[in-house]
């Protein structure tokens, strides 16, 4: 009676060990599931960060295309400018050589 009052005790403790390990490992796989599901966005979270840093690279080249294109135009409105210039001295000089002429 005595060894089955302890028999009966053994089993008790058993069973709530067993319980308590099942609980433990339905609260890891929660917690596995959690942080997969991290892992997950922060692999997303680093595709747009390169998608990101890309679409900058890109604008940046483009503003800097836009800025040679403007210096290039810049340049040639200079030496528009001075062509315009000799004319108009030249047309004046003409203007004046004929007024004497």
């Amino acid at each position: 009676s005595d060894l089955q009052s302890k028999v009966a005790t053994l089993e008790t403790e058993v069973a709530k060990a067993v319980a308590y390990s099942t609980s433990c490992a339905s609260k890891l796989s929660n917690r596995e599931t959690l942080f997969n599901g991290k892992v997950v966005e922060l692999a997303e979270c680093h595709v747009m960060v390169q998608e990101l840093r890309d679409s900058l690279t890109r604008v940046s080249n483009e503003a800097l295309g836009k800025d040679n294109e403007l210096m290039l135009l810049h340049s040639q409105t200079k030496d528009l400018l001075a062509d315009f210039e000799a004319l108009k001295s030249e047309s004046e000089q003409r203007a004046v050589t004929a007024e004497h002429g």
